[in-house]
This record gives structure tokens, sequence and C-alpha cells, in this order.
């Protein structure tokens, strides 16, 4: 199990952009076929479509590798190839480099109930 994406699976944006000792794993995720894109909604890099590859999701929040560095804060549209998994709205809370490109953590904006 990777590690670059320990914050964003349980807790909240703000908890993980204020601190970085979140290193629980507590629910459950899996890991997508195929490739998911992210679309940058806001900021310079409106417009933007990154390839995410090696995609661990959860019902909150996103990891994968990407080729780019998208800013934390930055609002993204995430499309899944797959088509069992629905499309999410959420922000970036980490983008970290490495060898093999960028590791990127996406918290999902949390759906209304009965969604």
């Amino acid at each position: 199990m990777t590690t670059w994406t320990k914050n964003v699976f349980d807790a909240d944006p703000a908890q993980i952009i204020a601190t970085d000792h979140l290193n629980r794993r507590s629910c459950n995720r899996w890991n997508l076929d195929g490739i998911a894109t992210a679309f940058e909604l806001d900021g310079n890099g409106f417009g933007r479509i990154h390839t995410l590859k090696r995609v661990e999701c959860s019902d909150r929040a996103l990891g994968a590798v990407t080729q780019e560095a998208v800013y934390c804060g930055t609002q993204v549209s995430i499309g899944f190839q797959d088509r069992k998994h629905r499309a999410r709205f959420g922000s970036v809370v980490r983008c970290d480099q490495a060898d093999e490109g960028f590791r990127l953590a996406v918290v999902f904006e949390q759906q209304p109930a009965g969604k």
C-alpha cells in the first residue's frame, strides 16, 4: 500500500492543510482499473486536463500519479474510465514530486444525502 495518500482518506481538507500528522487508514479504499482524468476548474490552470494513473480511491478522496503539478487548493472535476464510477468534484490537497511524476491527493466534495 502506498503512503502518499495517507492524509486524505480520513480527515477533512482543513485538517490536511493545517497539519501533517494524520497517518491513519481507517476507511475502505480500492485501486481503480484503468485511468481517470482531472479537469482544473479554477486558477491559472483552468481547463488543463491531467491523466491520472495508479488511482486509489475511497468514498471521500482519491490518490493518483500525474505528469504535471497541480496547485493545492485547485478545484477539479474527476472523470473515470471505469463506468462503474461516477464523476466527482473535489479539491487538490497535496501534490508532491516523485520519480514517476507527481503524487496527487484530492478530497471530494461531500454529496448531500440521497445522491
